[in-house]
């Protein structure tokens, strides 16, 4: 049996997959694709759910090898988005309900990986709202969803050459 290799550019590309596919009428993508003003702020192209690449855990399972992890638990944040110039409450108000929108497509989700396995079920791990923009600027309400999704990792491995296991 070939090694799974659960990656975190593999499971950002599925989540951004998932979305796109539940939600055709909202921008999905890579933060790293949004364009920068002059001052070097994100320019978000509402609506919009733009992935960005967290951090992972990995627990090891006592394989002396360390070629296999029990739980691999990559975190993607999901930033949400909407246009509403009418007010900041206005644009908040609906930067939250495109959350909740998001929500019900992420959690608990299987995401299809390269190697055609499943993911474990998605799960939430927080909301963070924070403000986009400076004063005398167009303000934005953004929406963080952390999500993390486990699974098992199996990495090949590769042996030094000259070593006594050759």
């Amino acid at each position: 049996m070939a090694a799974s290799m659960f990656l975190p550019g593999d499971v950002e590309t599925a989540v951004q997959a998932l979305l796109k596919a539940a939600l055709p009428s909202v921008s999905v993508g890579s933060i790293g694709d949004l364009d920068t003003d002059e001052n070097g702020e994100l320019v978000f192209d509402p609506p919009c759910a733009r992935t960005f690449y967290a951090t992972s855990h990995y627990v090891a399972n006592g394989d002396s090898q360390a070629l296999t992890y029990d739980d691999a638990g990559h975190q993607i944040d999901v930033w949400c988005a909407a246009e509403n110039l009418t007010s900041l409450e206005a644009q908040r108000t609906d930067s939250l309900a495109l959350v909740g929108q998001v929500l019900p497509v992420l959690a608990g989700a299987r995401l299809r990986l390269p190697d055609s396995s499943l993911s474990e079920p998605v799960r939430l791990v927080s909301i963070t709202g924070a403000l986009q923009g400076k004063m005398g600027a167009p303000v934005r309400t953004v929406y963080v969803i952390a999500i993390q999704v486990p699974g098992i990792a199996q990495f090949p491995g590769t042996y030094a050459a000259g070593s006594e296991d050759d």
